[in-house]
């Protein structure tokens, strides 16, 4: 079931449908949205008759773009089907078009009131919420802990999202066509990374991203680490490598310029802005920020309990639990499963 379905012309996703579609999901709500539902392999027409029978509003942008083809319109016919005896269930919204028009077109809609795009989408939008609210939800803050993803942007501005993992277990983030779509971040791919569920518990999976999904690691855990592996300290990117003479941290600023190169033996080693050891003058560094030491051939990193933590950025598949936290292009991520 779903709170709302959207019925839109193509043309109209970038400009309304899209991020109406968004602000709802992220306030909690279900929506049946194409771009959130189908998946390859689907059948649209099954999927759309399914959306439009089992949603409890139905959200229609008229524009001269949804009266020049035939599909919204057949979705529109779907809906009209399902109008209750109050005749809510539809929601019609006006992009570009005006009341003459609509009396043209759907003159059984054109009485209904309807909210036009000229006075803003955040208008349109506290409107649509106002519907929303003040009937029943499928899913709107529901008071049950269900397991999620909480979204934290960590660019300009500082937002912060919930999403409800994908009950066939499997949740994907990217840019687009995924569970959780990240249009706004140039550093995201169009698939960049999913989370599983199997009987083991849930695990990440970087999807051959181009800029890599980075885990946190726990504070005060021991945690090994593989030539190859990229750790983030502060805004520093440490490089792990190994020659004849043993493991090596190699330094490199943002751009991937080397900094400095530090030796790894099997005495502890401590990183930080104030440290006995490797002191690198970082801000975002705390003063003793994590532990390296190799061991039998093997190298291990410990966070301690830094401020800002230490991530690891990781290939293939890794587990992760309650309260895990992972970066995906400037977005860090933390899984709730209570």
């Amino acid at each position: 079931m779903w709170d709302i379905f959207i019925c839109h012309a193509s043309e109209d996703k970038d400009d309304v449908a899209r991020p109406i579609a968004e602000f709802l999901r992220n306030e909690g709500y279900a929506v049946w949205y194409d771009e959130f539902t189908l998946k390859l392999g689907d059948s649209i027409r099954k999927s759309i008759d399914y959306g439009i029978a089992n949603s409890m509003y139905g959200l229609v942008i008229f524009s001269p773009h949804f009266f020049s083809k035939d599909w919204p319109q057949r979705e529109l016919d779907g809906l009209l089907t399902k109008t209750d005896e109050s005749g809510k269930i539809i929601l019609p919204i006006w992009h570009n078009v005006d009341r003459g028009i609509i009396q043209k077109t759907v003159p059984t809609l054109a009485e209904k009131f309807a909210v036009s795009t000229k006075l803003g989408l955040d208008v349109v939008i506290k409107q649509i919420l106002n519907v929303l609210r003040s009937g029943p939800s499928i899913s709107q803050k529901s008071e049950t802990n269900e397991p999620h993803l909480m979204r934290y942007d960590l660019g300009r501005v500082f937002r912060e999202t919930k999403y409800p993992l994908n009950k066939s277990g499997i949740t994907t983030i990217g840019k687009v066509n995924c569970d959780i779509n990240i249009q706004d971040d140039d550093l995201v791919s169009e698939k960049h990374a999913s989370l599983m569920l199997n009987v083991e518990g849930y695990s990440l999976q970087d999807e051959n991203s181009a800029t890599g999904v980075y885990f946190r690691i726990p504070k005060k855990q021991l945690m090994q680490v593989y030539t190859g592996n990229l750790v983030i300290v502060g805004s520093q990117f440490l490089l792990v490598s190994k020659d004849d003479e043993g493991y090596k941290f190699m330094h490199n600023d943002e751009n991937g310029k080397m900094i400095n190169c530090y030796p790894i033996n099997e005495k502890v080693i401590i990183f930080g802005r104030v440290s006995p050891d490797i002191t690198i003058d970082d801000f975002t560094i705390s003063r003793r920020h994590m532990a390296v030491y190799a061991k039998n051939d093997e190298l291990f990193v410990i966070d301690l309990d830094s401020a800002n933590g230490t991530y690891i950025k990781f290939h293939g598949q890794i587990k992760i639990e309650h309260g895990s936290k992972f970066r995906i292009g400037r977005q860090l991520f933390e899984l709730n499963l209570h």
